[in-house]
């Protein structure tokens, strides 16, 4: 293995599997994941700022923006009547709109997620490995990211599907700021829906 792969994937293990691992042994409480995800944040940045990465090579880009939004718009669309159905089945209740995650968090957590895992893992193992499988592991650590949610099962199965629909649709369409909007709508949906949240938030039960 040569050295650059081997450094990418230390980075994978340190940055994308270490933090959930530590959260899940309790290392690092589960209410301190947001600052976990700010400081992968940030080595991610300090990576790629030491790599002379540019800002068109992480999808800051306007040249493809009308084909991202056509693929993007039928996506979001989709992935909401799914999260809709789903949370009629699994009676998940609702979120209030006054909560937190829609007020503060929704935009800025979905281009941090989107950076971390499109511009950067993304598009690093696609330098190294098949894009299939590239998109393969990206969308199961997409997943993994979310099990620190309780329903770790299903919430690995549901946020690797959105992983996976998520990294097909930067391979074709690398536009990290079209991706990271049509991500924000697709988040808050979720939220509103009761995925990816704990049961305190579910103030409101449908």
């Amino acid at each position: 293995m040569e050295t650059s792969t081997f450094l990418l994937f230390l980075q994978i293990l340190f940055l994308f599997v270490v933090p959930i691992l530590a959260i899940h042994a309790g290392l690092v409480p589960v209410k301190y994941r947001l600052s976990v995800l700010a400081a992968v944040f940030f080595c991610v940045c300090g990576i790629l700022i030491v790599s002379g990465a540019t800002l068109f090579a992480i999808g800051i880009r306007t040249d493809n923006i009308t084909w991202a939004l056509s693929l993007y718009a039928p996506a979001v669309a989709g992935g909401a009547l799914v999260l809709w159905a789903l949370s009629g089945f699994r009676k998940t209740g609702r979120i209030e709109w006054t909560h937190p995650h829609f007020l503060f968090f929704a935009l800025p957590l979905s281009i941090v997620q989107q950076f971390l895992f499109q511009a950067f893992l993304l598009q690093h193992l696609q330098g190294v490995i098949s894009i299939p499988l590239a998109v393969a592991v990206t969308a199961l650590l997409f997943g993994f990211m979310h099990t620190v949610y309780p329903g770790a099962r299903f919430n690995m199965m549901l946020g690797s599907a959105g992983g996976f629909l998520w990294a097909i649709l930067y391979t074709l369409a690398p536009n990290l700021i079209v991706a990271s909007l049509a991500h924000a709508v697709l988040n808050i949906v979720a939220v509103r829906f009761a995925f990816f949240t704990f049961p305190e938030d579910r103030s409101v039960r449908s």
